[in-house]
């Protein structure tokens, strides 16, 4: 239980880091004299010393008001971050839960047993990293063509964390026996 509920907490580590990552898209510019990078609400340019962070829904206004269509790929990447974010915090909101049940004692764990039901405890627990990934092949789906534009650490963070937080789950569901053993020479 220790280990799974560890491997969980870093899970939640993870997704949060993702959540506030910089890098969910990057693109590195003419002999790295530029930096441009997307987060799920924010686009990050770098050029030399200087820095500009500007919203993605500003953008997309401007972007909309300069191209006059309701269709732009700004706007695209904004959506996309949005339907990101919603399920990354349904996937920390699930793990936390998870976490909780797992960290309580024995009393407060016998309460929840006979309180709510199984199937709905088994929901939440498969739900945590479910919706993590879930969410991250919903972004890259709901992206428009992107071109030369590369996917960013933040995203695969994301990724691994909803890994991490399927293989506890699978650990703690199907009683698999992690030991650490030491050996002596």
């Amino acid at each position: 239980m220790g280990i799974s509920t560890g491997v969980l907490g870093l899970s939640l580590l993870l997704c949060l880091a993702a959540l506030f990552g910089p890098y969910w898209l990057t693109l590195n510019g003419y002999e790295g004299n530029f930096l441009a990078s997307w987060s799920l609400d924010e686009a990050q340019l770098e050029l030399g010393d200087e820095q500009s962070t500007d919203s993605l829904s500003e953008l997309c206004e401007l972007e909309e008001e300069m191209v006059g269509s309701s269709y732009a790929d700004t706007c695209d990447i904004a959506r996309a971050g949005s339907f990101a974010t919603v399920f990354l915090w349904l996937g920390v909101l699930f793990t936390s839960l998870t976490i909780v049940r797992a960290l309580l004692p024995p009393e407060g764990a016998d309460w929840v047993d006979e309180n709510v039901p199984g199937v709905l405890q088994s929901i939440v627990a498969w739900s945590s990293g479910s919706l993590m990934i879930v969410g991250v092949v919903l972004w890259y789906i709901l992206l428009p063509d992107i071109g030369s534009v590369d996917v960013g650490g933040s995203a695969y963070l994301a990724l691994i964390g909803g890994a991490l937080g399927l293989g506890s789950i699978v650990v703690e569901t199907y009683e698999i026996d992690v030991s650490i053993v030491r050996r002596e020479r």
